[in-house]
């Protein structure tokens, strides 16, 4: 198989004609402004100049000559920044077969230095025939939609819920309540570091774990049983519990306890938890109170880092309606669930062979 270097398939534009003046964005605006990191979309101008127009047939991969992130853009747009480089295809070849192969491309992007023209443009990729390419993206872009199609209905899902939740609950003449009334307990987590090991069965959880509303183990910390005792009456975590991130850029991310882990498991301070009195409030009411109320997170940024404070916690006053009403919905929440385990199943299907494509395809 012939290999050819990056930079022989793409060349590169600056970005400098293309830099937004104005951070002033909008939704009322309609030009894009873009990143190649993980925001994407940054906002939307109304400047009308310096506008790239990329398109279905003259699409572009945006290259963060920072960090090596790169993103597919296929429509007009405008950059933040000159951190950035525009690569376009050189005649008579693939830019869509390149965007994949350089999602295997692996450099050492630690230094703060430029890396496409040094670095990543010199690295090799495999060059098989146009026809066999254009074959090869045929596959993978198939693989893609199937995949963008799982996520489209999960979330379509999670948006039907929240409309449930405000069709049940919202403009209704429910009692109000402070947390701190109808709680068990309003705590958060071990002030201070714990000394880690390299593996027990015992965890320290922080604000990275909180994902996808559930605790992600894998990243996860191990700590010994002694160190787990210490502070255990603190953050006694238990299955049916409510956590949420109270610290740091991920502030307001949330999650119900329920992994069997959790009585192994301790908080670090970033995470607050919640033990709601069941007899007047669930679970997963409490939690799609916090999904579709972002004006609780009542930020303290009078520190390093915005904050969740607990006593604002303890004080936040919710509508609590009848338990028979929010038994009600916590049926409709599993019946939807049940649906997403299902579509998230294939969607994991799909996820692995799309991996084991791109093995196939850009591996050694």
């Amino acid at each position: 198989m012939e290999y050819k270097k990056l930079e022989e398939f793409l060349n590169y534009i600056q970005p400098t004609n293309y830099i937004v003046k104005s951070e002033n964005y909008s939704m009322d605006y309609d030009v894009p402004v873009l990143t190649a990191g993980q925001t994407f979309l940054l906002g939307y101008t109304n400047e009308k100049n310096g506008i790239y127009n990329a398109s279905k047939y003259n699409p572009i991969i945006l290259f963060d000559d920072f960090t090596t992130a790169f993103k597919w853009v296929d429509f007009p747009f405008k950059v933040k920044s000159s951190a950035c480089k525009i690569l376009i295809p050189k005649k008579n070849q693939n830019i869509r077969y390149v965007f994949y192969a350089m999602q295997k491309v692996k450099i050492d992007n630690s230094l703060h230095k430029r890396y496409w023209i040094s670095l990543f443009s010199q690295k090799e990729i495999k060059n098989p025939s146009l026809d066999k390419q254009q074959e090869i993206v045929s596959i993978l872009d198939k693989i893609n939609a199937i995949i963008d199609a799982d996520k489209k209905q999960l979330e379509l899902l999670d948006e039907t819920v929240k409309s449930r939740f405000v069709e049940m609950f919202e403009n209704q003449d429910f009692p109000r309540y402070k947390l701190c009334d109808i709680t068990y307990k309003i705590t958060d987590g071990k002030h201070g570091g714990c000394n880690t090991v390299n593996s027990s069965d015992f965890y320290f959880v922080g604000a990275r774990e909180i994902y996808d509303n559930k605790i992600n183990y894998k990243t996860a910390q191990f700590i010994t049983e002694s160190e787990f005792i210490k502070d255990y009456k603190r953050c006694n975590l238990e299955i049916g519990d409510f956590i949420i991130v109270n610290t740091g850029a991920t502030i307001g991310k949330n999650a119900i306890v329920s992994d069997s882990r959790a009585t192994r498991t301790l908080l670090q301070k970033s995470v607050a938890m919640i033990k709601p009195n069941k007899k007047v409030l669930l679970p997963i009411y409490l939690k799609y109170i916090y999904d579709c109320h972002k004006e609780l997170y009542i930020v303290d940024n009078s520190s390093a880092q915005p904050n969740l404070l607990l006593s604002k916690i303890k004080a936040t006053e919710i509508s609590v309606p009848p338990i028979e009403l929010q038994n009600e919905f916590a049926s409709f929440v599993k019946q939807i669930d049940e649906s997403k385990f299902n579509i998230q199943q294939h969607l994991n299907l799909m996820q692995e062979l799309l991996d084991k494509k791109m093995d196939e395809y850009f591996g050694e």
